[in-house]
């Protein structure tokens, strides 16, 4: 009842996040694929690249230390780090489904084959240049990394920049807005990171929330 009496004075939803200030619209610049076989290639990268980070954000989620025992405000940081950590992981699990479900929708009948392949190399921060795969603790370096990785029309956003021009241009429609979304979740998680670099940076000592990399026997 209420927000049908009082609808034009609530926020609104755009990109999956509610909207207080005023909206401005983020351009997406994207040179669109030259043939069926070449956005193929790359939609099976940005799967690869879905699950290479997925693997490092869950090896960050576990190199936190148990907040047990741990100092209120460093044992309720800890917590929340790993639980969005452990979120936004799911999120990319999410997003290998749903590229993959794309790629299916491309697919001939009974030629569909689902990409399944970690990528050994994902995108860097600086724009056409890629890294290895480094599953690592959850140094605030490495959130940076993080954080750069998931920013908006920066690093794994211009591989689906250049999947999405080729939606538009080509359709179908229906898949088009399966990328979008993907891309939506993944302004999300570059929120989300900036908001674990904060709660983790209020600790200078990373021995502090981090698990010793090679335990005592």
């Amino acid at each position: 009842y209420e927000i049908n009496a009082r609808w034009q004075a609530l926020n609104f939803v755009v990109g999956r996040r509610e909207v207080i200030d005023p909206v401005s619209l983020r351009p997406i610049a994207g040179i669109p694929l030259a043939t069926r076989a070449e956005l193929e290639t790359f939609l099976r990268y940005a799967a690869g690249v879905e699950l290479a980070v997925a693997q490092e954000y869950l090896t960050a989620a576990y190199s936190l230390k148990a907040p047990d025992g741990l100092p209120d405000v460093l044992a309720d940081d800890i917590r929340a780090a790993h639980s969005e950590l452990m979120r936004v992981a799911i999120g990319e699990m999410r997003h290998l489904r749903a590229v993959n479900d794309v790629l299916r929708g491309l697919a001939d009948p009974g030629t569909f084959r689902p990409a399944l392949q970690v990528a050994s190399k994902i995108p860097g921060v600086d724009p056409g240049s890629t890294r290895p795969v480094q599953p690592r603790p959850a140094t605030l370096s490495v959130i940076d990394e993080f954080i750069s990785i998931e920013a908006p029309s920066v690093s794994v956003d211009s591989v689906y920049a250049r999947i999405l021009a080729t939606f538009e241009r080509d359709g179908p429609h229906d898949l088009e807005q399966s990328i979008r979304t993907i891309m939506a979740e993944g302004e999300d998680h570059y929120e989300t990171f900036l908001a674990i670099r904060e709660w983790l940076g209020r600790h200078p000592n990373e021995s502090d929330f981090l698990r010793a990399v090679r335990p005592p026997p």
